[in-house]
């Protein structure tokens, strides 16, 4: 991106917010302290027009468990493409780059955001004049489930291989219908009888998937661990 003519960097400094609208739903077991940057960044929602690139940013570190999310709606025929950074540039890329329409996530894994981080924001770049929609926003898993609900000793955390549509119990969907987006984290806990189903905890729920769209996790934790085969119910 170097190359480019223009590089505009915005960087929006929010001071003093207190009882903000929107922030992700608490349960009586545990307490969510959101960062900062998960604060700020639901306020960066914006229509704007951009004439070569754009980035918009908040500076700091984000908590892991915070998933930061971006939705962009072009209002114009210019193609625009829209990357999620870890910090007020155009790196280092956490999600995309990809052409809009088009919505963005990202969950901060338990090993922190990648090395040269220092915020999280997004990094538009367009050919010609091209105005936008951007939606934000940052919400959070909440920590403690593995302390306030029962987990056997064998779980394990997964990753999710393919988009995973989400089961109430095997073979039941959920209605409306939850997918699990590829390369998001969750405790695995076993397999149903029948083998093509593995249970998981998400967001302090039990909840299950088919068993061909977890597999391990590959982060500095979990290195890989195999998951647990043994029977659930």
């Amino acid at each position: 991106m170097k190359h480019l003519r223009i590089v505009v960097v915005i960087l929006i400094v929010i001071v003093a917010l207190c009882g903000m609208p929107g922030e992700p739903r608490q349960t009586a077991q545990a307490q969510v302290e959101l960062s900062q940057v998960c604060k700020l960044f639901n306020y960066l929602s914006d229509t704007f027009i951009v004439y070569d690139i754009r980035g918009v940013g908040i500076t700091g570190l984000p908590n892991p468990g915070e998933t930061f999310t971006i939705s962009v709606i072009p209002l114009t025929d210019h193609p625009t493409t829209v990357s999620l950074v870890s910090n007020i540039s155009d790196s280092p890329v956490v999600a995309g780059p990809a052409l809009a329409p088009v919505t963005l996530s990202y969950t901060v894994p338990e090993s922190g955001v990648p090395a040269g981080s220092g915020g999280m924001g997004y990094y538009i770049v367009s050919g010609s004049q091209s105005q936008i929609t951007i939606r934000t926003s940052c919400t959070v898993i909440v920590p403690g489930c593995d302390v306030t609900m029962p987990l056997p000793s064998t779980a394990v955390v997964g990753a999710f291989v393919a988009d995973a549509p989400i089961y109430w119990a095997p073979g039941k969907l959920t209605s409306p219908l939850i997918t699990m987006a590829s390369g998001k984290t969750a405790y695995v806990i076993g397999l149903d009888a029948s083998g093509e189903y593995y249970k998981i905890m998400w967001v302090c729920q039990f909840l299950w998937v088919r068993a061909n769209t977890m597999g391990p996790n590959y982060d500095a934790v979990w290195q890989g661990k195999a998951l647990p085969v043994e029977s659930v119910n």
